[in-house]
């Protein structure tokens, strides 16, 4: 994203992972870029049983906290700060969240296994650079947007809502921007045969064809 962000200069970016879909335009996720500089959206949680929010430390280990000075004062702080999805991060060309946020993430990454990657970090209790990611920022006191048309997990009632909308109907989207396509598992499977997976070439096909029969 680093390297990205100095090739396109001066364009805006939006990174997604590809566990992620588009469902509509991206301008209200434009819109927020260009109002606040950056796009951070919050993750779910362990003990939260898949809904908003997981928090910080319930998913970095002790190593990592350690290696980037984290007081007892920040870690008290972090037991109440909602951890951010890494896959889904925007900034505008400009933005200090650049310097503040992601140059400080990937020097951490740089630094090797000690700082992102401990010996003891496993997915079941760190989440890596979404970790180290997100203590820098709550550090700058950024809070990462809680609303549910960018909350890409599996979790969240409107996702699920609209997951099932576009089994039914691929030209729905419940208001739903950005899409998970990683997790659904039987409970969503409408045949109950084990995992599904939403139609999205289908939903694209069908946009496109809309699109240009206008």
């Amino acid at each position: 994203m680093k390297d990205a962000l100095q090739y396109i200069y001066p364009r805006d970016m939006l990174y997604q992972d590809a566990g992620q879909e588009l469902r509509q335009s991206l301008d209200p996720v434009r819109e927020l870029i260009a109002r606040d500089s950056h796009f951070f959206v919050v993750q779910d949680g362990r003990e939260t049983r898949l809904q908003c929010c997981g928090m910080v430390t319930e998913l970095t280990v002790p190593e990592t906290l350690d290696a980037l000075h984290v007081s007892d004062e920040e870690r008290e702080l972090l037991r109440s700060t909602p951890m951010c999805a890494g896959g889904i991060q925007g900034y505008r060309h400009d933005s200090p969240s650049i310097a503040s946020i992601l140059e400080p993430t990937v020097e951490c990454a740089l630094k090797g296994a000690a700082c992102m990657s401990p010996p003891s970090a496993t997915l079941a209790n760190h989440r890596y650079d979404q970790s180290v990611f997100s203590i820098h920022l709550r550090r700058q006191g950024i809070a990462c947007t809680r609303d549910t048309r960018f909350w890409t997990n599996r979790g969240n009632r409107r996702t699920r809502e609209a997951f099932n909308s576009v089994m039914d109907d691929h030209r729905r989207t419940n208001g739903v921007v950005l899409f998970s396509r990683r997790g659904w598992g039987h409970d969503y499977d409408k045949e109950g045969k084990g995992a599904a997976v939403p139609p999205y070439a289908q939903y694209i096909k069908t946009k496109l064809k809309d699109e240009i029969s206008v």
